[in-house]
């Protein structure tokens, strides 16, 4: 499985993530949509 975090920290492009500590199915959704995998 390719580093998809690493190659474009390599690139030199930002990296931003997201945090989901709420156990919940809907906002996992949420999430999603968001584009965070």
């Amino acid at each position: 499985m390719p580093n998809y975090i690493k190659t474009i920290l390599e690139s030199g492009k930002a990296v931003i993530n997201g945090w989901l500590a709420i156990p919940s199915g809907f906002s996992a959704e949420v999430m999603a949509q968001c584009g965070f995998d």
